[in-house]
């Protein structure tokens, strides 16, 4: 219970998901109504290449919208609409110490992100294959695994491989064994 007293008398709400509100439904239709208001701050956390409708501006209630790249900046203001001044280029912070690290030469680490097609809770693309298992995107993941080509290096160079997918795939990682 405190976390949603902690919820509803907070003045920002930082999150890296559009929805992230202890109860998405009941919050977001407090905000609508506006039974209180807080600033959303949305902490994009890859690069956005897909038109996705609902990060538009007029239905999305993000005050603050953090970007990776210039061209992503670039189309997040003439595609979603937000103004200028509401966008927040940071590059990726994740990466910020990556050459602090010790650098293992031999190991490739493979790490497939996930699609928003790929939703299977909802078939919203009806004319999609959103079959994930018979998707020409599992296929072509696979076609590089097993290629003769990565084959070839791993032997040459004693590579070490890790095949590590998004955590949305992790359900289904049978699928590439």
């Amino acid at each position: 219970m405190l976390h949603w007293i902690a919820y509803f008398l907070c003045e920002y709400n930082i999150s890296s998901q559009k929805g992230g509100k202890p109860n998405a439904p009941i919050c977001s239709f407090m905000e609508l109504n506006n039974y209180f208001h807080m600033r959303n701050i949305f902490l994009q956390h890859g690069v956005i290449v897909n038109n996705l409708k609902w990060l538009y501006s007029d239905c999305s209630k993000i005050d603050k919208f953090v970007t990776s790249t210039l061209p992503e900046t670039e189309y997040i203001i003439s595609r979603f609409g937000y103004p200028k001044n509401s966008i927040c280029l940071t590059g990726m912070p994740r990466f910020d110490a990556l050459h602090k690290i010790q650098v293992i030469s031999n190991r490739i680490l493979i790490m497939p992100t996930w699609r928003y097609w790929f939703n299977l809770k909802s078939k919203q693309n009806k004319n999609t294959d959103n079959d994930f298992e018979t998707s020409e995107y599992v296929r072509c993941w696979e076609e590089l695994l097993v290629s003769p080509e990565l084959e070839r290096l791993i032997n040459k160079y004693q590579l070490e491989v890790i095949f590590y997918p998004h955590r949305n795939m992790q359900n289904y990682i049978k699928t590439f064994e």
